[in-house]
């Protein structure tokens, strides 16, 4: 079903990836006057670990400005993948298992996982920093642009 969504940067749609299952919804609202929250990359061995992937593409907010609408999130405490070896709070849809958010030490942020935007949301964020770049995969870094390697998206129909 379809989501409103306002824009930037009073307040953020609750939206999902194509794949989720969409039965958790958030919203943020964020203060008139606010900037656009920015991309932050991750290649921490925790984000690794939390996403399956490379890395993990988030964005922090307020968590004031954060509630879960629709849905009740599952809640991991994760205490054995921090870089920094502090627990993290993670929150995760138990019927897809999708990653949602996470908040570590820092208490009034939140970390919203980027790939739980729609869409139109997710592309008016812009990338600000590459964290825990010295642990980057050797094999992600092809994604820089520094190889010749043809994308699935530059094939002929």
């Amino acid at each position: 079903k379809p989501i409103a969504k306002p824009p930037w940067p009073t307040r953020l749609s609750p939206a999902h990836a194509p794949e989720s299952c969409q039965k958790i919804t958030y919203r943020v609202v964020l203060p008139a006057g606010a900037s656009t929250p920015k991309i932050a990359i991750c290649h921490c061995n925790g984000c690794k670990r939390n996403t399956g992937s490379a890395f993990s593409s988030n964005f922090m907010v307020p968590k004031a400005t954060f509630t879960f609408t629709a849905g009740t999130p599952k809640l991991y405490l994760d205490s054995t993948s921090s870089d920094s070896g502090q627990a993290i709070q993670r929150h995760f849809c138990g019927d897809c298992g999708s990653p949602l958010t996470a908040q570590g030490t820092v208490q009034h942020l939140i970390v919203i996982k980027a790939g739980t935007l729609d869409e139109e949301s997710r592309g008016q964020l812009d990338l600000a920093v590459e964290i825990f770049s010295k642990r980057k995969d050797k094999w992600a870094r092809a994604s820089d642009g520094n190889s010749a390697h043809q994308r699935r998206d530059d094939r002929p129909n």
